[in-house]
C-alpha cells in the first residue's frame, strides 16, 4: 500500500481527495474549504439531466451565529453573489426568566424575484422553550440576506441562546 502524499503527483495541493477515471481523467475532488467540485458526471433527478463541470456539488455556510446566554441584539449578513437557493436555519431558546410579555423579534430580510422580502419569528421570554425554523430562499445575485434579533414587549435584557446558519445552497 503506497501512501497518499500531498504534492507527490497523486493528490493536488488543493484537494485532500481525488478520484481520476480509468485513464487518469480527474472526475471527483474534496477541496480544502470544504466544497467538492466534478467534471464529467451527470446527476438525474428523474426528468433532467445535468453534467457538472467544475462545479460545487455540496451546501456553503456562508454566515453563522452563535450565542449562549446573551443578552443583546446581534445581525449577520451576506451579499449573495449570484441568483440562488439559500436556506436560513433558526435555533432559540430561552430559560422562560423574562417577564409577562417579553419576547425576541428575530427579522429575516432577503431579495427574491418579487422583491424585498421580510421573514419574522416572535420568540416568548416568559415561558423556557425552544423554536427551531429554516427558511429555503430564492436570493437574487448582488442583494443581501440579513438575520437579526432585536427585543419587544418591554424586553431589555433577557437571556436568550440563538444559533443560526446562512447556506448557499448548490
Amino acid at each position: 500500500m503506497s501512501d497518499i502524499l500531498e504534492g507527490t503527483g497523486n493528490v493536488p495541493p488543493q484537494a485532500f481527495v481525488k478520484w481520476n477515471d480509468p485513464i487518469g481523467n480527474p472526475l471527483v475532488s474534496i477541496n480544502r474549504d470544504g466544497t467538492i467540485t466534478t467534471q464529467g458526471i451527470t446527476f438525474s433527478n428523474g426528468t433532467e439531466q445535468t453534467t457538472a463541470v467544475n462545479t460545487a456539488v455540496i451546501p456553503t455556510v456562508q454566515a453563522s451565529l452563535q450565542a449562549i446566554n446573551t443578552t443583546i441584539a446581534h445581525t449577520i449578513s451576506i451579499s449573495a453573489p449570484l441568483t440562488t437557493l439559500y436556506t436560513v436555519s433558526l435555533y432559540v431558546s430561552a430559560p422562560g426568566t423574562g417577564a409577562a410579555g417579553h419576547t425576541l423579534v428575530v427579522t429575516i430580510n432577503y431579495t427574491c424575484e418579487l422583491g424585498p422580502e421580510i421573514i419574522t419569528v416572535v420568540v416568548p421570554l416568559d415561558a423556557a422553550g425552544i423554536t427551531m425554523e429554516t427558511y429555503p430562499l430564492l436570493v437574487l445575485g448582488g442583494t443581501s440576506v440579513t438575520l437579526s434579533t432585536a427585543y419587544g414587549g418591554g424586553a431589555t435584557n433577557d437571556p436568550y441562546n440563538i444559533s443560526t446558519r446562512i447556506v448557499q445552497m448548490p
